[in-house]
């Protein structure tokens, strides 16, 4: 909220009597009216009375105008990262304009920026006083009493925002969370539909609330229910963008296509520069291996100025499915070059895979991680290359330091397990065992710990948790071959064999599993 609600309802008020004043003969009762409303004071014409009471309302809206200005400069003044001369303005509109809630708002988010949570609390609270109406603060205060884990009064906070705006989609959203660490995920979904029957009728506060509904469900596999509510929600809203957009992200997670292809034809007829849903249309259609028409939108979104990077992208895309490796590539680089994003460097990387030029990815990634020295998904994948070509020496300070910012990262966990124990490095099972009890529905992290306890001798454990992993990764070759190893050792060679005739019909199996299979088979 940017200005006081009560000012602009007292604003609306006036100007509305003062409409019946001018619209209506002037006759006794009119007087008696206006002057039992305010409008009109004993001794005041009629004519002075509007003159004055227009003034009144110019010099209020003033106020607001002056107050939105304050508030958008302040903004602008953080969006530049001058943190001191965002502070030093807001204390001194504070001291110019002590009753103001908007200023105790703004100095309250000035405090989260330096996570000082216990002031920024304190500034909520005065804001509040001022203006029980204030959404903004008791919002901010609700999320302040989360992260505290104090959910009463997170939910007491959020529950009085609706109560003066039953469409606050952020309340809902922290009710949600609250419920979610004390019910788990079908209390969620309980409440958000609760939630989206509420709001239904207002479409952007009921958009917001199923696509927090859609996450719900994904979370619990049932994606067939996003699609429900997204269709559901097509019918009531015909042709409005934004829920086309809804249905088509919901028809591509169910894997319908063809649908999901009309939904995005439908998107860029209505909007022909809309560039997320042109490139959802062309990145489909490169799926579909419809590859000319998909380069043909790639170029569409290339030549605008705000696209041009990720038409790049997309150019790259369809000649990576073309097998145009160094088209692919070169567009790969260009689009690097305009925004250094991951996604991309990914794209490159993957690129000189396939052309086995390991070394080059290796040379990329070292001279990206000089550049950005402080970037996680940089550091972790240089260690993930350096591990792939056996430099496992070079890889073991960089996942240590990635561990040492998050101890409880099992991909991290898992990786430096696999590293340690080509050193020999005792540390190897217990770090494998710790992402395992993290992470006991990953079939790769099921398979490092088992393997890793197969070669401790613990045979018959490792048997029951590879045959997990392979059921939880069933098209990895590499814990089928781990789980034959294992029969192999147990002596069971029915086991082992039928393991390694999997391996051999998996179309997905590299040259060097299947000879490694055929081997193992020939020892039996």
């Amino acid at each position: 909220m940017i200005f006081s609600l009560k000012n602009k309802i007292t604003m609306v008020i006036r100007l509305t009597l003062l409409a019946v004043l001018i619209s209506n003969p002037v006759n006794a009762a009119t007087m008696n009216t206006a002057q039992e409303s305010g409008i009109y004071y004993e001794g005041e014409s009629i004519t002075d009375a509007v003159s004055n009471r227009v003034a009144e309302v110019n010099e209020e809206q003033q106020e607001i105008d002056q107050v939105k200005t304050n508030f958008l400069s302040v903004l602008e003044l953080l969006e530049q990262n001058d943190y001191q001369t965002a502070k030093a303005k807001v204390t001194a509109l504070i001291q110019q304009a002590p009753d103001q809630f908007v200023y105790y708002n703004l100095q309250a988010m000035l405090q989260l920026v330096k996570s000082d949570n216990s002031a920024a609390e304190q500034s909520f609270l005065k804001s509040v006083e001022l203006n029980t109406n204030n959404t903004q603060a008791l919002i901010g205060l609700a999320k302040l009493t989360l992260d505290q884990k104090q959910f009463d009064k997170a939910k007491g906070y959020a529950n009085q925002a609706l109560a003066i705006n039953p469409y606050d989609v952020k309340a809902y959203l922290i009710l949600a969370d609250v419920t979610q660490q004390q019910q788990g995920t079908d209390a969620v979904e309980i409440l958000l539909l609760d939630a989206q029957r509420k709001v239904k009728g207002k479409l952007t506060a009921e958009l917001a609330i199923l696509q927090s509904l859609g996450k719900v469900y994904l979370i619990k596999n049932k994606p067939e229910k996003l699609l429900q509510l997204a269709s559901d929600l097509n019918k009531r809203n015909k042709n409005d963008s934004a829920v086309l957009s809804f249905l088509a992200e919901a028809q591509l997670i169910n894997k319908d296509e063809v649908n999901a292809e009309k939904t995005l034809r439908k998107i860029v007829s209505q909007q022909p520069n809309d560039i997320k849903h042109l490139f959802l249309l062309a990145r489909l259609l490169g799926k579909q291996e419809h590859y000319k028409e998909a380069f043909s939108i790639a170029q569409q979104i290339e030549s605008h100025k705000q696209g041009e990077r990720i038409g790049k992208v997309l150019k790259a895309d369809v000649y990576l499915a073309q097998k145009n490796y160094p088209a692919a590539l070169l567009n790969y680089q260009r689009a690097y070059a305009i925004s250094p994003e991951v996604k991309v460097l990914d794209g490159m990387l993957k690129i000189l895979e396939l052309q086995n030029k390991t070394k080059q990815a290796v040379t990329l990634l070292e001279t990206e991680q000089a550049k950005y020295k402080d970037n996680s998904s940089l550091q972790f994948r240089l260690a993930v290359a350096y591990q792939k070509t056996g430099q496992y020496a070079l890889s073991v300070p960089i996942y240590e330091a990635l561990l040492s910012k998050e101890k409880d990262n099992v991909i991290v966990l898992n990786n430096l397990a696999f590293v340690y124990s080509k050193q020999n490095n005792p540390q190897a099972i217990i770090l494998a065992k710790q992402a395992y009890k993290l992470a006991p529905k990953s079939g790769v992290i099921a398979d490092t710990y088992g393997y890793l306890i197969f070669k401790q001798g613990s045979i018959k454990e490792s048997i029951k948790i590879l045959k997990v992993a392979t059921e939880l990764d069933p098209m990895l070759v590499e814990i089928k071959l781990h789980l034959a190893e294992a029969y192999m050792a147990n002596q069971d060679k029915t086991q082992a064999k039928k393991t390694l005739q999997k391996v051999l019909q998996n179309k997905k199996a590299s040259p060097v599993e299947l000879s490694k299979a055929r081997k193992m088979l020939l020892e039996l």
